[in-house]
């Protein structure tokens, strides 16, 4: 393996030394997958954005981006910590397309609801992310800016933060987005009786009676639909779908703005149905009244719990609320596969307020590695800005 290695550190007080390796290319992460794969087992996280193959195959998929895949060990060379990174360049701005962006596999666009530094449970979580800091200032030639997003731990991340602000570098940390969230019950029955919003109860009984007067009884369900040429064809559909309901709003989605990105959902979703003994899956739906569909859902069944993702539905039917039924079968669903959770994407919208019984805050660290990256950076904000504001006051 020609893997770059940091030197090792150790944090005063502590007898263990951690070391930093770096693994930049995928023929060297596919050597170490095992003992990728048993990292996140003994972190206790089966989140599906730390898979193996969830972040071999986003590599894959835009080969313009460079992995940076830092691996931290111990003192008896047991793996005990990882960072899952790439470089790349932004595809957007006039100036900050020309750093070297260090973050998340998954960024740009950003797939993942949350990130975190997976590490086994007998770790010393302050010295890890030492080690993890060191590493990153020794390669800190490779890469511009630091934008690490939507981290769950705080603690991981304000630890870090401040030994990054050691180095005289400009910094911010923050709060970012939340997740809204809905802890499940074992059964649907109990699920439905802790809904509070009767308003929500009620408009869904009425949609759902209208539609069986208006469609002679058939049935309102759910199917998922397994890997076929079918299947894939269906995707395709709901992608065009997508790209056509964003594109008559005046706005370009991430499916036409990342060309590479249907590469990747289409990778996925094959490589996760083919892997049956893993346990993460892509879960694509739809919501059909008899043999119509209606309503189209692309999520991931992340562990123990379902991550909206992509939704979409078919115009003609929309005095159905469809997105809504989709959703709300889709909870009964979850819960009758024992589903623990689920996740209602990033974002604050009032209407996941309908299920929602709790919210997961996000943090984001940017870091600027010299003064030219912060002006690129600024002079971006800057344009945005002024594109944004008219040109001539309405007064």
């Amino acid at each position: 393996m020609n893997a770059l290695m940091a030197a090792p550190t150790s944090t005063p007080g502590l007898g263990e030394v951690y070391r930093a390796q770096v693994v930049d290319s995928l023929q060297e992460f596919a050597q170490i997958r095992s003992h990728w794969d048993h990292l996140i087992q003994n972190s206790g996280l089966d989140t599906i954005n730390l898979d193996y193959l969830w972040l071999s195959t986003w590599m894959e998929s835009f080969p313009n981006q460079s992995l940076f895949l830092i691996l931290i060990y111990n003192d008896q060379d047991e793996l005990i910590a990882g960072a899952p990174l790439k470089i790349s360049q932004s595809p957007s701005g006039l100036m900050c397309r020309l750093l070297r962006h260090l973050q998340f596999i998954g960024t740009d666009p950003c797939v993942y609801d949350w990130m975190v530094f997976p590490m086994v449970h007998s770790a010393n979580e302050a010295q890890v992310i030492e080690t993890l800091a060191n590493c990153l200032f020794e390669h800190r030639t490779r890469w511009d800016l630091m934008d690490f997003r939507y981290l769950q731990s705080e603690t991981q991340l304000a630890h870090l933060n401040r030994i990054l602000s050691s180095w005289g570098r400009r910094t911010t940390h923050h709060a970012s987005m939340v997740i809204p969230t809905r802890d499940l019950p074992e059964t649907v029955e109990e699920y439905e009786a802790s809904v509070k919003h009767r308003g929500y109860k009620r408009n869904l009984k009425r949609i759902l009676n209208q539609i069986r007067r208006e469609f002679n009884g058939e049935p309102v369900v759910v199917d998922v639909l397994e890997n076929s040429p079918e299947t894939m064809e269906q995707i395709a559909l709901f992608f065009d779908h997508h790209r056509t309901y964003w594109a008559s709003k005046g706005i370009k989605c991430d499916l036409e703005r990342y060309p590479n990105l249907v590469t990747f959902y289409h990778r996925i979703y094959q490589g996760f149905a083919k892997d049956l003994s893993n346990p993460n899956k892509v879960l694509f739906t739809v919501l059909k009244i008899g043999s119509r569909i209606i309503s189209y859902n692309f999520d991931f069944l992340s562990g123990k719990s379902i991550w909206g993702h992509l939704s979409g539905y078919d115009p003609a039917y929309r005095k159905y609320r469809p997105g809504v039924l989709h959703i709300e079968l889709l909870l009964h669903f979850s819960i009758q596969n024992g589903m623990s959770r689920f996740e209602f994407g990033r974002g604050d919208q009032s209407y996941k307020d309908q299920w929602a019984n709790h919210h997961i805050q996000l943090w984001n660290l940017m870091l600027w590695n010299t003064p030219w990256a912060f002006l690129f950076w600024k002079t971006d904000q800057v344009l945005k800005k002024l594109v944004r504001k008219p040109l001539f006051s309405s007064q």
